[in-house]
């Protein structure tokens, strides 16, 4: 079974590395039983390209008149999209200001036709205005998308680390994601964010994050050098190179 393989892969290792301490403790739960396996467990951070195309990006003007708002990061099903479109569509208090709001969709991978398919044409039908993109992005394009972004919303079921939502993050923008994604590791280094237990919560949270729009953006002040100084590769790579040469 696929099981017994990776219980073996795990057992021959000498290290496994594993991004965050939520993932951890479900993977030393899971695998209980290989010997000395706490001893193979390293916490490595990886490091994020596009954040030095974001590094020399200048500051954007915050306008809470126009506010961009992306959605996900990918066009896998995981990231609900079609829920949170009919969640927001269904929105009174959304529906009041549709016309200070626009929403981005990024579906630049991977090439799941249908899908997008059906984003497209829900969205067509939209009181919001929506602009889905579908082409391959650098990473300076990534990170000017970052920038062009205001508030982003990041609701996929599952994840182990979002190297999307890290990059909003350190674009000064405000995101909102769910309390059951492993990211209690970021909450550790200080950052700021919004978090919600249910995805039909997200218009509500989004409203009032709009309003609110000014103070909330001097919430997060200090997310961007945080995530700089923690996810550079330049500040990564250190210990990669210690624990390979180990």
């Amino acid at each position: 079974s696929k099981l017994r393989k990776m219980y073996n892969l795990y057992e021959r290792a000498d290290i496994i590395s594993i991004v965050s301490d939520d993932v951890k403790d479900c993977f030393v739960d899971k695998y209980s039983n290989i010997k000395g396996l706490s001893n193979k467990i390293v916490n490595l951070k990886f490091g994020l390209a596009p954040l030095d195309a974001l590094h020399i990006l200048p500051s954007k003007r915050k306008d809470r008149d126009n506010i961009c708002i992306t959605i996900g990061y990918n066009a896998r099903r995981n990231q609900q999209h079609l829920k949170i479109i009919k969640i927001l569509e269904s929105s009174i208090d959304l529906s009041s200001i549709k016309d200070r709001i626009k929403f981005i969709i990024p579906l630049t991978y991977p090439e799941n036709i249908e899908y997008i398919k059906e984003i497209t044409d829900l969205t067509n039908n939209s009181k919001f205005t929506y602009t889905l993109l579908t082409d391959f992005m650098k990473d300076d394009e990534v990170a000017k998308l970052r920038n062009k972004t205001d508030i982003f919303i990041q609701l996929q079921e599952t994840d182990m680390m979002s190297g999307s939502m890290l990059e909003h993050i350190a674009a000064g923008n405000i995101v909102i994601t769910g309390s059951w994604l492993p990211y209690s590791n970021l909450e550790k280094l200080g950052l700021v964010y919004w978090k919600i237990d249910n995805t039909e919560d997200v218009s509500d949270v989004l409203f009032e994050l709009i309003n609110k729009f000014n103070s909330c953006n001097e919430l997060i002040k200090n997310n961007r050098e945080i995530v700089f100084s923690n996810y550079q590769w330049k500040k990564v790579i250190e210990s990669w190179i210690n624990v390979t040469l180990k």
